[in-house]
């Protein structure tokens, strides 16, 4: 089980979105109007430095320090928004500098507004803001301090995931089983209780995904009980073709049942899991592919210590049925050969003679023309 407390270093990512950011911005946005201010293209009026210093110097090298220092701190997070493919997180981060901008334009415009001249700076006797001024000194307050706190709203939404992971392991008569399930939930604090519920039921998951991967194999495993119970006494009173063929059709539906049950799996993992998750979790509403991310990997199945086992007294019993068959066909033979040594073959039993002498005479394996015997 993958613990929350890892995962908050791993997956959930904090993004370098900090408050600084918005001081970035605002000091980006005070030198964008100093520098146009200086260079005339707006009203020489509209740069700020100059109005409170008074020295036209200032504004350039001043404003090009301030926008040096805007870009150092604002541009991390900026650059965040084109380095992910989080379609959450990355809409996160844009609304969350969406509202830093805002909070930083209203800064300036407060700063601009309640600072006007260096009088006002320096406190001079007898200068006051008018009434306007000071009303719209208040009002782009409230706003930045609106937009500061849509930053830290939309900041908390830049967040990962939190994983529960789930491994499945089942052994029963026929396979052994190993399937990885994986639920993944958005690193907010709402989900913290659906982890936390998800977490606490991992072992109820594994087991009712096991037990519907015994059912699936409860044919299989019924059969292969079956010819368990065939003794090698028994079989050798059994027709030998037979005994061959239920064999060979145990193994075919191995190989045919394989694949089948692999997806049967995944899909009761699925089915399993969102059942849960949708209708299971007390005070949760969760929607599978909307508020959790679903993952189930491809099962793994190998042969039971059981069925390998079983498959190899299976293949010690047919060996020693093609043995004593074998035994018995020599024996059979021989007596034809003793037969027709003494002359006790009659004409009616020739063509049989004929074609066990024929297979005695043809190798196994001989592209050769058998041995031709005419009467």
């Amino acid at each position: 089980m993958v613990r929350k407390s890892e995962q908050n270093n791993a997956d959930t990512g904090t993004p370098n979105l900090r408050a600084r950011s918005i001081l970035g911005l605002f000091c980006v946005i005070l030198a964008v109007k100093d520098l146009l201010a200086w260079a005339e293209l707006t009203a020489p009026t509209s740069g700020w430095l100059v109005r409170v210093t008074g020295a036209d110097w200032m504004e350039p090298f001043a404003g090009l320090i301030l926008a040096v220092l805007g870009v150092i701190w604002a541009g991390p997070s900026i650059m965040q928004c084109f380095g992910i493919r989080d379609d959450f997180r990355k809409q996160a981060r844009c609304w969350a500098l969406a509202a830093a901008f805002i909070c930083a334009s209203a800064l300036v415009f407060t700063l601009d507004t309640a600072v006007p001249s260096k009088d006002m700076l320096f406190f001079k006797r007898g200068t006051h803001l008018s009434r306007e001024a000071r009303r719209a000194s208040l009002a782009s307050t409230i706003v930045a301090a609106c937009g500061f706190a849509g930053f830290l709203i939309m900041r908390r939404r830049d967040v990962g995931f939190w994983k529960v992971s789930l491994p499945v392991c089942r052994d029963n008569d026929i396979w052994s089983m190993n399937v990885k399930a994986e639920i993944s939930l958005r690193a907010i604090a709402k989900n913290d209780d659906a982890y936390r519920l998800l977490e606490e039921r991992a072992e109820y998951i594994q087991s009712e995904i096991g037990g519907k991967f015994d059912m699936m194999c409860r044919h299989l495993a019924k059969e292969s009980a079956d010819l368990a119970t065939i003794e090698s006494t028994a079989r050798l009173q059994m027709d030998v073709g037979h005994i061959f063929k239920r064999y060979a059709d145990f193994h075919v539906r191995l190989a045919e049942t394989r694949h089948r049950i692999a997806e049967d799996v995944r899909e009761a993992a699925y089915l399993t899991i969102v059942d849960l998750m949708e209708k299971r979790l007390p005070g949760q509403k969760l929607k599978a592919g909307h508020d959790a991310n679903l993952s189930i990997a491809y099962p793994v199945l190998h042969d039971a210590e059981g069925l390998k086992k079983r498959r190899e007294e299976w293949d010690e019993t047919m060996r020693g049925v093609v043995s004593i068959g074998a035994a018995k066909g020599n024996e059979i033979i021989g007596e034809w050969i003793d037969r027709a040594a003494r002359g006790e073959v009659t004409a009616e039993e020739m063509p049989a003679a004929m074609e066990i002498f024929r297979a005695l005479c043809a190798p196994s394996g001989s592209r050769e023309r058998p041995l031709e015997l005419s009467s």
